[in-house]
């Protein structure tokens, strides 16, 4: 009982410290109209006491009425407070009018004033919560995330409102399949949503006495501020912080940390200015009860199935808890980079399998590259691979310059026709009407995504080639319908060069040890700051602020059960064994140098220099006479056989 009276108590002393502002008129016009009916109103004598009674009742229940109507409308209120309050009301009222003599102008003014009053103090002296006299809202509703979502979409599907349409994605006329019905029959047969997490919805909501600790901790160092509103997302609960008069930022950031002791909680994170609220800022705590996004969930919900692109991906839910679904052909190239254990490779997974689960073979085929061996191998039997999982980083270089001649015949090809997007060319050839200037009849060329999954490897084995192919691939290739997704858990300038990341503007950052690492993959802090398991920010191409988000879950026995749905689905298609533009493959063509073979002429010249001490290229072209070319194509082949090695973070290749 006292820590309530405790708190009206800290509430009554507020107001008279720091909020008699204009909005607190009402209050104002309340006590004048009282004193003067008080001091000039009396029972009038021909009012018998049982109608001043019934009279008073009356009033007392119309306000009730009205009060408890009021709070009906914001679900953040418990009944029990709404009687308590109502209550109150109805005994003032009963005093109001008993002094008043029922003098029916006076109540009028009373009660205009005093509902105002009531809506003004609701909105400004409850930390935590909206403002009552709006609708609620997703972003202040915290139970009502992309996972609580799936059950009612699932119980009752209903049609789009009428009148409205979709947002038009452009997608190629091969995509005639309807997309939503083969997600929803995937999502309900091979991505059920574990027991546990739809237990409790209410689960993680925001805290009534953590957004009062942080108005008190900041008026014990002299800053007035107010909690405006409240979101808790899976990973972290946003307090949105309206600031009082004179305020600076910069004070509120140096109590970070102190606020973060008051709390008891670790990594807090100030977010100035909040975007789409004026005047207000964001605190961003940890949330007591974390819980988990899955990509059933993402790819259920209404963002997701609004969108037909078969390139459309789903990432996990933001603050608010509302699903982050991107368009992997808009962006059109995404990093990924994190600390072993963040969430990269889930990330990855994930947007794997939202192509495999809304997108046929014709119309997206994949290209996976991982070094690793082990990472995406639960892969190599989809019908959607263009070639099998390319595990060798010089393949994996070799690999990179075929995309890059694909790309240049996709625009041989678009150039001839008069086209300019890859869209526009398979509407057209979809009539089979559209001729190439040999005379062949056009096909439909699918999306082609290329996904690194450890761009450090091939860096360390080819820095030069692969940077080019990508930088290439990153600035053209979008017309073509080629696009990169490249992640990595080493996010330094000598893996992710200022050329890669010039022309990959979309990053998605996970979890990194220091602000360095934070500052090559989003060009500022941020992410040194981030929980692990999934908690992201991601930086759209275009936008200043990046959108914090936690990543969504998927399983090895759901990946499982993605691969055999599209295995069942598709029949197999013939993989491409891909060489570098120039290369002959063909069976007249000598057979490739392997490990046991003696070395030739040119590989013994560049070992006797590499023999007598470490050498750097240069330094082995000038002492054989070779082309720089050449020289770079025999190291790759002795680093390929064993002869050479060339440490990390160096120049030279030297003997191991």
């Amino acid at each position: 009982m006292n820590q309530p009276i405790q708190r009206l108590g800290r509430d009554l002393q507020d107001t008279v410290q720091r909020r008699l502002r204009p909005q607190m008129l009402p209050h104002y016009i309340t006590i004048a109209v009282l004193a003067v009916g008080v001091t000039v109103a009396d029972r009038p004598a021909h009012v018998s006491p049982s109608t001043m009674v019934l009279g008073a009742a009356g009033l007392a229940a119309a306000t009730s009425a009205v009060a408890l109507w009021r709070m009906r409308r914001t679900e953040w209120r418990a009944w029990r407070p709404r009687v308590a309050v109502a209550g109150a009301a109805a005994a003032g009222w009963v005093s109001a009018v008993a002094l008043t003599g029922l003098n029916w102008v006076l109540v009028a003014a009373l009660v205009a004033a005093e509902i105002t009053l009531a809506a003004r103090w609701w909105q400004h002296h409850r930390p935590g919560y909206p403002d009552p006299s709006q609708p609620p809202t997703p972003h202040h509703t915290t139970g009502h995330t992309a996972g609580h979502a799936r059950a009612r979409h699932r119980a009752a599907r209903p049609a789009p409102t009428p009148g409205t349409a979709p947002r038009p994605v452009r997608h190629p006329a091969s995509a005639a399949a309807p997309v939503q019905e083969s997600v929803t029959a995937v999502l309900d047969g091979v991505l059920p949503v574990p027991a546990q997490a739809a237990a409790d919805p209410e689960k993680g909501g925001a805290d009534d006495d953590a957004a009062q600790v942080i108005v008190d901790e900041l008026a014990r160092h002299g800053v007035h501020a107010s909690v405006a509103g409240a979101a808790a997302g899976p990973q972290v609960i946003r307090y949105s912080l309206a600031l009082g008069d004179g305020v600076k930022i910069s004070k509120v950031r140096a109590l970070v940390e102190n606020l973060g002791v008051a709390l008891g909680r670790a990594d807090l994170r100030l977010i100035a200015p909040l975007p789409g609220q004026p005047g207000v800022v964001g605190l961003e705590v940890p949330n007591p009860d974390r819980r988990s996004v899955h990509l059933a969930d993402v790819l259920s919900s209404p963002a997701a199935t609004a969108e037909r692109h078969p390139m459309v991906v789903g990432l996990g839910a933001d603050v608010g808890g509302g699903a982050v679904v991107v368009n992997l052909a808009t962006m059109p190239h995404l990093l990924i980079a994190g600390a072993t254990g963040s969430g990269k490779s889930t990330a990855l997974n994930a947007a794997i399998c939202s192509v495999l689960v809304r997108a046929a073979p014709t119309q997206v085929r994949m290209v996976l590259i991982d070094p690793k061996r082990v990472e995406l191998a639960a892969y190599a039997t989809v019908p959607h691979l263009l070639t099998p999982i390319i595990t060798n980083p010089r393949k994996a270089a070799e690999a990179l310059q075929w995309v890059t001649g694909e790309m240049d015949r996709r625009y041989d090809d678009l150039a001839a026709t008069g086209f300019r997007h890859i869209d526009d060319f398979n509407r057209a050839a979809a009539t089979g009407t559209l001729r190439l200037p040999g005379g062949d009849l056009a096909e439909p060329k699918p999306y082609l995504l290329v996904i690194v999954d450890e761009l450090a490897d091939l860096m360390m084995v080819a820095p030069r080639d692969v940077e080019d192919s990508i930088v290439r691939i990153t600035q053209l290739a979008r017309a073509a319908g080629i696009h990169l997704v490249l992640a990595t858990q080493r996010p330094s300038v000598d893996v992710v060069t200022g050329l890669i990341k010039a022309n990959v503007p979309a990053r998605l950052a996970f979890a990194v040890s220091s602000l360095a690492d934070s500052r090559v993959i989003l060009d500022q802090g941020g992410a040194e700051k981030l929980l692990g398991r999934g908690d992201a920010l991601l930086a759209a191409a275009g936008t200043n602020q990046p959108i914090r988000l936690q990543g969504a879950l998927i399983t090895d026995d759901q990946i499982t059960g993605v691969v055999d749905h599209a295995r069942s689905q598709y029949p197999p298609t013939p993989h491409i064994d891909l060489h570098p533009p120039g290369v002959s493959a063909g069976p007249g063509s000598p057979a490739p140098q392997t490990a046991t073979d003696p070395l030739t002429s040119p590989q013994e010249r560049i070992m006797q220099v590499i023999r007598a001490g470490p050498a750097t290229t240069m330094q082995i072209q000038a002492h054989t006479g070779l082309s720089e070319p050449q020289v770079r194509e025999l190291l790759g082949q002795l680093m390929r056989f064993g002869y050479v090695v060339k440490p990390a973070d160096q120049d030279h290749y030297e003997t191991p």
